[in-house]
């Protein structure tokens, strides 16, 4: 009875987060349209960017191109500080928020930007590299699901990055240190390595070796 009872508090008070979501992102829809149009200096810079690189080099190269979010990033201070008072319910003007998160945040949003951008290359290469190695040998698919599970952990960690560098008054280092311990807890809980076992597991079964196994089922039956 006593289970029952805390199964029912735990879901009315996940509703009561949802409800709660759902009813700060309906009454700030203008707000975070706002920004969204704030940012578009941002966007331009990119577009031009990329089509420059296009024009330049008769065709687009990833990493050549992913390299824009270095400068992009900074925008992203704006829209993480309008974020966070969205999140504390806080009265507040909406351009003055963006430009206030650019202007206090723009140094530790380039940094991240520099950092984020070389981990972003670091991870595309391993991936890459790994994977076509597996055609050749299964052994790669042992650091190929480590570069995986590290980009993913990554991914949850910028998510991070920008909420704790607007949120918080700490230093860079103690900034990372605190996002990597959220991102790969959170990577952790979500195991996205299971699937990727899986495919290894069935991989790794040659069909010389399924063929052994099938012939020693048809003995062992026949016998």
């Amino acid at each position: 009875m006593a289970d029952s009872q805390q199964g029912t508090d735990l879901l009315n008070k996940k509703s009561m987060r949802s409800v709660k979501f759902f009813n700060q992102y309906l009454s700030n829809l203008g707000r975070l349209m706002l920004t969204n149009i704030l940012l578009i200096p941002f966007n331009i810079f990119v577009a031009g960017y990329i089509y420059f690189l296009y024009r330049s080099f008769d065709g687009i190269n990833i990493l050549a191109a992913s390299a824009v979010l270095i400068i992009f990033n900074i925008g992203m201070a704006g829209v993480a500080q309008v974020c966070r008072y969205i999140y504390i319910d806080k009265e507040f003007s909406t351009v003055a928020a963006f430009f206030k998160g650019i202007r206090e945040n723009a140094l530790r949003f380039f940094i991240h930007g520099i950092i984020s951008y070389a981990a972003f290359v670091v991870s595309y290469l391993s991936i890459y590299l790994y994977y076509k190695g597996t055609s050749s040998h299964t052994i790669f698919w042992l650091p190929l699901i480590i570069a995986v599970v590290i980009t993913i952990g990554l991914l949850f960690m910028s998510y991070y990055m920008n909420i704790m560098t607007i949120t918080m008054d700490i230093s860079l280092k103690s900034t990372y240190r605190n996002c990597i311990l959220f991102s790969f807890g959170v990577t952790m809980v979500f195991r996205p390595w299971k699937p990727l076992m899986a495919s290894i597991s069935a991989a790794s079964v040659s069909p010389s070796s399924a063929l052994v196994a099938s012939s020693k089922t048809r003995i062992s039956g026949s016998a």
